[in-house]
């Protein structure tokens, strides 16, 4: 009679209900429920729902679960309620089976240009041409490049289009000849004064006189420098 009392308000308490057919043999107060052993009092889960092992006796609600079964989708293993895309297309894992919206995809398929590969849409250069991958194809300008040939000039090699000096003159190389200006550049030769050397328009004193180095000869002013006598 107490057994059935206690029964009764457990139940009116947790809203669970107690089935007499998971009892099995145990030892003490000990619940053997799905081939598993629990101690009186010992809460745990079956899917969904809460139990209680009570004195031999096992009360569980009894909501109605959700299959929570995992998918397979071209071969790979989503659990259930996961998100995924499918190329543009959002798809996701509901027990079991897998819902994809149906979208028109645009073809991503990446380009193979002068064994180089370009993702679709991808800008690059070839030469001087433009071109875009489209669909797994590029499609380029059609300008006629000028040729980028290097010029070599007084044994130095020089860039297509770059500028330099040959003296006083401007060169620049373009497509593989240079051109310079024409300028008459003036004689450049350094000058021997009283055993030094000068370079060209350089200025230097000779006692009290004033010389400059103009193409190889020493020009000084002829003043006549006073002397301490001791």
């Amino acid at each position: 009679m107490l057994t059935c009392v206690m029964t009764l308000l457990f139940v009116a308490f947790f809203g669970t209900v107690f089935s007499r057919s998971q009892r099995f043999p145990t030892s003490g107060t000990q619940c053997n429920y799905k081939g598993k052993v629990y101690e009186d009092g010992e809460r745990f889960m079956d899917d969904c729902n809460r139990c209680r092992c009570v004195q031999q006796n096992v009360g569980c609600t009894r909501k109605a679960c959700i299959d929570r079964t995992p998918c397979t989708y071209n071969g790979t293993v989503y659990e259930d309620g996961e998100s995924f895309m499918e190329d543009c297309n959002h798809c996701k894992c509901r027990h079991r089976n897998v819902g994809c919206t149906k979208m028109a995809c645009v073809d991503r398929t990446p380009c193979t240009y002068n064994w180089n590969v370009y993702e679709d849409g991808e800008i690059f250069m070839d030469d001087c041409n433009h071109c875009v991958c489209i669909k797994g194809n590029a499609t380029c300008t059609k300008m006629a490049c000028v040729k980028k040939s290097p010029c070599t000039y007084n044994g130095t090699v020089y860039e297509d289009g770059v500028s330099f000096m040959d003296d006083c003159n401007t060169c620049k190389c373009m497509h593989g000849n240079v051109g310079c200006t024409g300028k008459a550049c003036g004689d450049r030769t350094p000058c021997n004064y009283k055993g030094k050397v000068y370079e060209d328009g350089e200025r230097f004193k000779d006692d009290c006189n004033h010389c400059t180095c103009v193409q190889g000869n020493a020009l000084c002013t002829l003043k006549g420098c006073l002397y301490d006598i001791k």
